[in-house]
């Protein structure tokens, strides 16, 4: 990142410029670096007034004089509103998409507060931070909830390859970074700041992609509703009589406490319905008061016109000795439109083929849902998007040329 500025700077006002103007990042003003550096287009922190000492940088004053510091930080201060925009968190999920998603002190604060006293921490608290701060999880699940609690939060070793992606609809059980703490089965997103809903078993009946969600954060209305295709459209034409029913299969929508106030430059009506709930992309099925997660809307396989839930064959695959991972996705098919595709890491001493994997999965799914191309691959050939979620559009990409 340094060097792309000072290359900006040099095109936009030779090597000596003072200014830095990229058309990539048109709203970029000023670059403030924490020590010694020969950069023109610089300042350091005496800009600030941070510390003590004449401001030399670019002949500008500090930013907050020594005198009114106190002052205009009380007045700023009193300018802040709960419902004010504070952070926007780029999330890809398993897309190559990013988007902006806004949320305001109101909305960040509360779910803060709340999972502070769900997972008990105080003053006391020692939490090491295992996920990056660049992902709500790492956010909320240490950062921001221990400094809520005035507790310590440890940042030590390497946060970026924690995890191997997991969300809840694996049936594989991932790591939990909180040996004093209890791991529950949970949905969530950045969208609503974090997990919303926590389920109290691991795993029911027929409906085993994930535990039945069964206790919601409070102060948060969740719906499943018909008629979505998973959060990208909708908006007006979806209404609250669009309920499903009992036993019935929707996208859930969520509105309330904690849910983000819009997507950066994103029309309102394409993310959420006439009533305000957030279509979140995710399925679910109505089980009375409680939920079952059934997959990813936008992760659907249509192969020969049949629908394919991705999640539903990893959990069978990853059932099945021997297969650590399982990571499924669509290809191109000139025959069927899409063709079921499986990227599976194997335990090495197992022996495992994908002739053994697809006799195995015949007597356990329909036979439009067997993976027609089985890849064994290594954990680290499986592209990751930077929170470390598996890349589909890439996996689905690479599958197809193995296949090829």
């Amino acid at each position: 990142a340094f060097v792309a500025l000072g290359e900006a700077a040099q095109r936009t006002g030779g090597s000596g410029s003072k200014r830095i103007v990229i058309a990539e990042a048109p709203f970029l003003r000023w670059i403030l670096i924490d020590g010694d550096h020969d950069q023109p287009w610089a300042h350091g922190p005496a800009w600030l007034g941070i510390v003590d000492g004449p401001a030399t940088d670019q002949g500008a004053g500090p930013l907050v004089d020594s005198e009114l510091g106190e002052q205009l930080l009380t007045a700023a201060e009193a300018e802040v509103h709960p419902d004010d925009e504070t952070i926007i968190i780029y999330t890809s999920g398993q897309s190559a998409d990013p988007k902006g998603v806004v949320h305001t002190h109101r909305s960040m604060l509360t779910k803060v507060h709340y999972l502070r006293e769900m997972l008990g921490f105080d003053r006391s608290t020692r939490i090491e931070a295992k996920l990056p701060f660049f992902w709500v999880g790492g956010l909320v699940m240490s950062l921001f909830t221990g400094m809520d609690a005035g507790g310590v939060v440890i940042c030590e070793g390497d946060r970026t390859r924690y995890g191997i992606g997991q969300v809840i609809g694996s049936a594989a059980v991932q790591a939990n970074p909180y040996p004093n703490l209890t791991l529950a089965p949970a949905l969530g997103m950045t969208e609503t700041f974090g997990m919303y809903s926590w389920g109290t078993q691991w795993r029911v009946g027929e409906f085993d992609i994930a535990a039945p969600l069964d206790h919601f954060q409070p102060g948060l209305d969740v719906k499943l509703v018909r008629g979505s295709i998973g959060g990208s459209a909708g908006g007006p034409g979806v209404q609250s009589d669009n309920e499903v029913g009992d036993g019935e299969r929707g996208e859930i929508a969520v509105r309330g406490a904690s849910v983000t106030n819009r997507l950066h430059k994103v029309d309102r009506t394409t993310c959420f319905d006439a009533d305000g709930y957030y279509l979140t992309g995710d399925e679910g099925l109505r089980d009375g008061q409680r939920i079952h997660f059934t997959g990813r809307l936008g992760d659907m396989i249509k192969t020969s016109g049949a629908n394919v839930s991705p999640a539903e064959v990893e959990r069978e695959l990853q059932a099945f000795g021997g297969v650590l991972r399982a990571h499924v996705v669509a290809i191109p098919d000139p025959q069927r439109d899409q063709r079921v595709a499986a990227a599976i890491v194997a335990d090495p001493v197992a022996g495992l083929t994908a002739d053994s994997i697809r006799d195995w999965l015949k007597d356990r799914l329909s036979p439009y849902k067997v993976p027609r191309t089985i890849v064994i691959i290594d954990a680290d050939e499986i592209p990751m998007t930077p929170t470390m979620k598996v890349n589909k559009p890439a996996l689905s990409s690479l599958l197809a040329t193995m296949a090829a």
